[in-house]
C-alpha cells in the first residue's frame, strides 16, 4: 500500500485472491470498473486467455491491464475485449498490458483517446 500512497494515488483497492474463479464469487460481483489492474498469477497458470479476459469486464475505458508471466510465455495480442499494448521483460519475468480496444471505447460513447 506504501507503493500506492507513493505514486499519488488517492483511492485505491488491493485484492488478493485465486484468479480467474474468483471473479465469479460474491465479494467481486459487486465491484466497480478499476483504472489499473495487475494480476500476478503463479508461474505455473496456463489460462492467460480466460484471465485476461474475465478482468477486462473489471476495467474501466481507459484502463490499464497489467498481467506478469514467465518470459517464454506468449499471450495473444487480442482477447475478448482488450488488446496488447505493450510487453515489458524483466529478467525472467514479463508483463503484458492490455487496453479496451478503440472500437469498443466509441460504441461505449466514451470520448477518451487511448495512446498506445
Amino acid at each position: 500500500m506504501q507503493t500506492c500512497r507513493d505514486l499519488g494515488f488517492d483511492a485505491y483497492e488491493a485484492l488478493r485472491a485465486s484468479l480467474p474463479s474468483a471473479l465469479t464469487a460474491a465479494r467481486f460481483a459487486r465491484l466497480e470498473r478499476y483504472d489499473l489492474i495487475f494480476a500476478d498469477p503463479p508461474y505455473a497458470f496456463s489460462e492467460y486467455a480466460s484471465l485476461v479476459a474475465s478482468l477486462g469486464g473489471k476495467l474501466a475505458p481507459g484502463g490499464l491491464l497489467g498481467v506478469e508471466h514467465a518470459a517464454e510465455t506468449s499471450l495473444e495480442a487480442r482477447i475478448g475485449e482488450l488488446e496488447r499494448s505493450d510487453v515489458r521483460s524483466y529478467g525472467g519475468s514479463s508483463i503484458s498490458f492490455f487496453r479496451h480496444t478503440d472500437r469498443l471505447l466509441e460504441e461505449e460513447g466514451c470520448l477518451l483517446q487511448v495512446d498506445s
